[in-house]
């Protein structure tokens, strides 16, 4: 690249969903995708509401290999269908809303425990 060319565009979508995956519970930040809620071969669009960015094993395996299933406007409508079987509900629902919790949920619950472990070695 020469001096004053530009590099490679951020994904809008990838930026807007701060270079994490959607799946509530999913921290990933590594081989983001940008995935269609409602499928292009389906006559969806591209635009922003109907992307969102999907890790590679979540849109790859869970999405197209019809174990999630994602409905609604991106981002904060969608409703999120985990764990699907034939005949039987989906083991979770979540919506956008619930992305987040799900995050905070899991991401401080690691630093108790080592917070917890390292205050028990001092007290011993």
């Amino acid at each position: 690249m020469r001096l004053g060319e530009l590099g490679p565009r951020p994904d809008p979508v990838i930026e807007r969903d701060g270079y994490l995956c959607a799946i509530p519970g999913c921290t990933s930040r590594r081989n983001l995708q940008d995935h269609h809620v409602i499928f292009r071969s389906r006559s969806g669009g591209d635009e922003e509401g109907n992307r969102l960015t999907l890790c590679a094993h979540h849109h790859q395996r869970c999405v197209h290999g019809e174990r999630v299933h994602v409905t609604g406007r991106a981002p904060d409508a969608l409703v999120f269908e985990i764990g699907l079987r034939p005949g039987v509900p989906p083991l979770a629902r979540y919506r956008s809303g619930d992305v987040e919790m799900a995050r905070a949920a899991t991401l401080p619950m690691k630093a108790t425990v080592s917070r917890s472990a390292t205050i028990a070695r001092r007290a011993s």
